[in-house]
């Protein structure tokens, strides 16, 4: 059968769409010519008295089509859905076959490689400093580029008006006007401190997890997805990362053969968790940055899982926020 929302070709026994979620038994429920909330025209055919109510008539709209895969429209938390568990599921049986086959985690590892550099690399431009990610075919893995040793001030200013221009832009609506004025103060001490240099450097793996919950959250919401195949995927690659990373952590806290050969680092430089130790922790132990990455790692699902279940609160909190009357 096609999908009437977003023609999505499925089996005929499914009772909801595998790729828009809508369920089916409330479009049979719904009175002859009612429209399907989301469709295009539906947003075409309102007066404009409906949109000039405010923020409130507009995040109806938003909601309906943006959380259509529950049951209703209500503002409560969110279940997982069976499609959701069947991926999770599945997932799991990927993860695991990824995990214990050394060619595929081979295969793989640039994957994490170039999600790490690119951390590097976000964090370093919000810095102040021009970096390009890149991988290290002489010594494995990869590093990030500096464009400049020292934070160009031209990036700066144009990291300052960006903020100024958000402070303007919602100077009349409290909401945003406190967000971007709190972000404003937040990016001062991130760049005029050392902290700067502490998160461009956590970064990398923290990157790692923001990653792999994205791609947690995507296997559990089917987010993004176009066809119901990908779900699975992606909490597969979800938690395939955790468990690399767990791994990871694990040896270094545990293996004093992996922990000197981390010290050693690169020729050229030393990897970050012994920076962060030595210039910013003050000490040679690499035990407490590692056991707070071991804690990231493990709170990691449940932060994807937190986020899908409370999304309706999160939309509705961003409507508030940047939606101006």
């Amino acid at each position: 059968m096609q999908c009437p929302k977003c023609g999505h070709e499925q089996p005929e026994q499914l009772d909801e769409c595998l790729r828009c979620g809508i369920i089916f038994a409330k479009l049979r429920e719904a009175p002859t010519g009612a429209e399907i909330p989301g469709d295009d025209d539906y947003f075409q055919d309102q007066t404009a008295s409906e949109w000039e109510q405010g923020p409130e008539r507009y995040s109806e709209h938003i909601s309906y089509q943006a959380f259509d895969d529950d049951e209703d429209d209500v503002l409560a938390p969110s279940s997982i859905t069976k499609m959701g568990w069947i991926s999770l599921g599945v997932g799991v049986g990927i993860a695991l076959m990824l995990s214990a086959s050394s060619f595929l985690n081979f295969i793989l590892h640039p994957l994490i490689t170039m999600v790490h550099e690119l951390g590097h690399s976000i964090f370093a431009w919000l810095a102040g400093i021009p970096t390009i990610p890149a991988f290290d075919f002489n010594e494995g893995g990869g590093y990030a580029i500096h464009l400049h040793s020292k934070p160009s001030y031209l990036l700066i200013t144009v990291l300052y008006g960006l903020l100024g221009y958000g402070i303007y832009m919602y100077r009349e609506h409290r909401p945003g006007l406190f967000f971007f004025s709190g972000l404003t103060i937040i990016y001062t001490v991130y760049f005029f401190t050392s902290l700067d240099n502490v998160i461009v450097l956590f970064m990398g793996h923290g990157t790692e997890l923001l990653f792999a919950g994205i791609f947690l959250y995507r296997g559990i919401s089917g987010w993004g997805c176009v066809h119901s195949a990908e779900q699975p995927l992606y909490a597969g690659l979800g938690i395939w990362i955790i468990i690399n990373r767990l791994n990871f952590t694990w040896k270094l806290l545990h293996d004093r053969g992996e922990q000197f050969l981390y010290k050693q680092g690169k020729a050229f430089c030393a990897n970050d968790f012994v920076l962060i130790s030595e210039h910013y922790l003050r000490t040679t132990r690499l035990q407490p940055v590692l056991t707070f990455f071991l804690l990231c790692c493990l709170i990691t699902p449940l932060i994807s899982f937190l986020i899908y279940r409370y999304r309706k609160y999160i939309h509705e909190g961003l409507v508030i926020l940047f939606v101006r009357e």
